[in-house]
């Protein structure tokens, strides 16, 4: 624990919570009763401004209860929007959000791939990336009469798209107009490192985002229409949509057509 992570999660309990305790310090951070008594004091003294204290208990047992100051806002890190952001990226332990799992319960639904097509290929993979080294992969498209094929790629990264696990690689050797390169990691069936001594250069990952514009569908309310334009954070008529993802989140939210090359849906139903 560090002094500005401690800090941090007094902040985010007084205004997620109402009230910070010494007790909810030494149970975020498992420290003792007098270095969260310091950490109260700290806070104190360098917050003043946006924390105010009251006591609480028996007169011979008098306890400091830390609170928001009343009428100002919550900093960046401790708003409701950074709560958000938070648990979307997974951060949903008491000392990361100021919640505790009892207070706030958060369900995750996960549909991601939990095995691969066989043993090592994850390996090949992270170890690629981390120590930048070429791989050769046996990859399967899903495009009609696909059949595996062999792929000497540089890996860069990976990438989680609506659960779907994904390896962001170039082809060999890098080059730079190589473009990144998507990779279904289930439908990797092979990996191994390749015989070429090559280390490839740092590329990032990032994807950039583009705008498409939309209508909405005319047989939403208004209210309706409404909640779709927060939940899409659309701009007028259009949206930002990630590029790399571009055609499977249009499918998933518009009447984005098929892709009449492509084997779409994988499984139907019975």
């Amino acid at each position: 624990m560090n002094k500005d992570s401690a800090f941090k999660f007094v902040i985010r309990r007084a205004y997620r919570f109402g009230e910070v305790r010494r007790i909810d310090i030494q149970k975020a951070f498992s420290i003792s009763q007098a270095s969260a008594a310091n950490i109260l004091t700290e806070v104190i003294k360098l917050h003043w401004d946006i924390l105010e204290v009251s006591m609480s208990g028996a007169q011979n047992k008098r306890k400091h209860v830390i609170h928001p100051r009343a009428g100002v806002k919550a900093p960046s890190f401790a708003n409701e929007e950074h709560l958000l952001q938070q648990l979307t990226k997974m951060q949903h332990s008491f000392a990361e959000t100021g919640l505790s799992p009892e207070e706030l319960n958060v369900n995750y639904v996960n549909t991601s791939i939990k095995r691969l097509s066989g043993p090592g290929i994850f390996s090949v993979i992270t170890q690629g990336i981390a120590h930048k080294k070429i791989i050769d992969i046996t990859y399967i498209g899903m495009k009609a009469m696909d059949q595996p094929k062999r792929r000497t790629v540089s890996p860069i990264g990976l990438e989680n798209m609506h659960g779907q696990w994904r390896l962001l690689a170039v082809d060999a050797p890098q080059t730079p107009e190589s473009i990144v390169k998507t990779f279904v990691l289930s439908r990797v069936m092979e990996a191994s490192f390749s015989l070429s001594k090559h280390r490839y250069s740092n590329m990032g990952i990032k994807g950039r985002e583009v705008k498409v514009e939309v209508t909405l569908n005319p047989l939403l309310n208004k209210h309706q229409e409404e909640a779709v334009r927060v939940e899409l954070n659309m701009d007028g008529n259009t949206i930002n949509v990630p590029e790399r993802g571009k055609f499977e989140y249009l499918q998933k939210i518009s009447n984005q057509k098929k892709n009449d090359t492509a084997i779409w849906p994988p499984v139907l139903l019975r």
